[in-house]
């Protein structure tokens, strides 16, 4: 078996693998492979490079910490103002929506609201390195009275109407695949 990873871009440096069982790799021995990038040493250089600064800072660790705080702030809100929200994804990787039939229009609103606040959100928060938890305190902060906002859009079933009188359209759901 033989596996060919293709050519991708490492942080703007060339990468490609060749792998494959023991007789397979010792094959290669006597064969002639010509590549573009064949004695290119920046790519995994900059990829071992980059290995071992996440493992120093412990990346992992702290996007798990900050993802963490982020989760346990969209549930705490939801629950104070008996907004239905959805979390899904692992800390790293998170996802908010709303248990609600105008879902979109819900999220589409909680934008709107928190672009008035200075902050771009969507329904998804991806924490890096660079978030710190005083970030999360920030945006929480600002995120209180966007979901008292919602609870009562909900409450009076008038979401669609306060979008309409800021002049905003509920944003589409995305492409759907041809497959």
């Amino acid at each position: 078996m033989l596996l060919c990873l293709p050519r991708r871009s490492a942080k703007g440096h060339p990468m490609a693998a060749i792998i494959g069982r023991r007789q397979v790799m010792e094959a290669a021995q006597t064969s002639f492979i010509s590549s573009t990038y064949w004695t290119e040493a920046v790519g995994p250089t900059a990829a071992l490079a980059t290995i071992r600064k996440l493992r120093e800072v412990n990346i992992a660790g702290h996007t798990n910490r900050i993802g963490g705080l982020m989760r346990d702030g969209w549930k705490s809100l939801g629950q104070r103002y008996s907004v239905p929200v959805k979390i899904s994804g692992h800390a790293a990787l998170l996802g908010l929506s709303f248990d609600h039939e105008q879902a979109t229009a819900l999220g589409t609103l909680l934008t709107a609201r928190m672009l008035d606040r200075g902050f771009l959100t969507g329904s998804g928060f991806y924490p890096s390195y660079a978030h710190k938890e005083q970030h999360v305190t920030q945006y929480l902060a600002a995120l209180d009275p966007t979901f008292a906002e919602l609870a009562d859009a909900i409450r009076e079933g008038d979401v669609l109407q306060r979008l309409q009188s800021i002049g905003v359209s509920v944003r589409h759901t995305g492409f759907a695949r041809l497959t």
